[in-house]
């Protein structure tokens, strides 16, 4: 398979080039006849560290669009710690560092797809972020957002939602706005390959969810092409696949449920909901976990919705 980029393509650097090549070889696996590809920009060579002219079919596993290991554990908040679940059952383990402390008492936690560093918000509230290990201090991100809503792609960004300008990413040396053309931004979960953006928009009573393309082949992230997701008014987002996210939705006069919503057929199942659900967590291969107002996390076993632990707002790694 030839694929042919704009010329602006050329000025993309060493890893921008790998990040658009697995892309594009992931992407088109789903072709069963693809055993290889080669990629152009403006009809002129693409060269691309680390691999050939002709990228086989196998190339990139380190990309794979799922991007989490099947027994990754799960996270959630307990009096303002941020503590870790191995499997349904286990003992929920404070996370090392400052994170499983409790000082200052936090919430909303993110954590990043190699959990290797958390961010979450204190009670200023200001976005903290440290490292999952011994002796890690919390320290203060460079940015004006909140973590509500908020999620790490694989190349370590902190996606954030802003009211000014719809969304930030933010590093160890600050925060850059990246343009959403949407009102009322209330969440932005990258997928996490980092390709595409599931963002949560619009009044409080009344979001809706939408997929955009993730564009890094020019420089700082850019997204485009909002497409609405066929459900109704939503509260929170959650990958639970490369090829599937899940959605909590509330509508007028009955109570949050969760649904999933397959992005090939756009089509969407619901799941029902545990009582008073407040938000929703998901992962490939991973059971779909919801938080309550009560302060309780429920587990979806395959048909209905059972409690499986004290805590608030549950997350997988992303």
């Amino acid at each position: 398979v030839r694929v042919d980029l704009s010329e602006q393509a050329q000025q993309a650097d060493d890893v921008a080039r790998q990040q658009l090549s697995a892309q594009l070889l992931w992407t088109l696996r789903q072709v069963p006849s693809m055993r290889g590809v080669v990629i152009t920009a403006g009809g002129q060579p693409f060269p691309v560290a680390g691999t050939e002219a002709v990228q086989p079919r196998g190339s990139w596993p380190q990309f794979n669009p799922d991007g989490l290991v099947s027994d990754a554990p799960w996270y959630l908040v307990r009096s303002g710690s941020v503590l870790s679940m191995a499997a349904p059952g286990t003992v929920a383990a404070q996370v090392p560092g400052a994170a499983g402390v409790g000082e200052p008492p936090v919430r909303h936690p993110v954590i990043s797809l190699d959990q290797t560093a958390v961010a979450a918000t204190d009670r200023s509230p200001e976005v903290l972020t440290a490292r999952t290990e011994a002796g890690a201090r919390w320290r203060p991100a460079r940015t004006t957002a909140t973590s509500a809503g908020g999620s790490w792609d694989r190349t370590g960004l902190l996606w954030l939602p802003d009211g000014a300008s719809g969304a930030q990413v933010v590093t160890v040396l600050g925060s850059r706005d990246v343009p959403l053309r949407l009102p009322d931004v209330r969440s932005v979960q990258v997928s996490r390959d980092g390709t595409r953006v599931v963002v949560v928009a619009g009044p409080a009573d009344d979001a809706r969810a939408y997929l955009l393309r993730v564009d890094r082949s020019t420089g700082p992230p850019t997204v485009s092409a909002p497409r609405q997701l066929p459900t109704g008014p939503v509260r929170a987002a959650a990958w639970a696949s490369a090829t599937q996210v899940a959605l909590l939705v509330e509508d007028p006069g009955q109570p949050a449920q969760v649904a999933t919503v397959d992005l090939g057929l756009f089509s969407v199942r619901l799941l029902g909901g545990p009582p008073r659900a407040r938000s929703v967590a998901a992962g490939p291969g991973r059971p779909l976990l919801s938080g309550t107002a009560d302060g309780q996390i429920w587990q979806f076993n395959g048909s209905t919705w059972v409690p499986l632990v004290a805590g608030r707002q549950p997350r997988y790694p992303g």
